[in-house]
């Protein structure tokens, strides 16, 4: 998680004022991001920011429950 955590400070650093895309499995990868796109079976089910999915996507919900805290996704909700 050390990496993940380095390299997602180097795009923040790098990237000022740009779009940027990320694809990825991990929750924790793309929780900050201002717009999630979230896809199951390559159909787009939910977009929004991490506290708003957490409310209106149920896969995203249960992709977040599964890799983070239950306290870390409670306090987003």
């Amino acid at each position: 998680f050390a990496t993940d955590a380095a390299l997602r400070k180097a795009l923040k650093e790098q990237t000022h004022g740009m779009t940027v895309f990320i694809v990825s499995q991990r929750a924790s990868a793309v929780q900050r991001a201002d717009r999630i796109l979230v896809l199951d079976d390559g159909n787009l089910v939910g977009s929004g920011t991490h506290a708003n999915l957490l409310k209106t996507c149920d896969v995203y919900r249960e992709i977040c429950l599964s890799q983070l805290s239950r306290e870390e996704v409670e306090k987003t909700l």
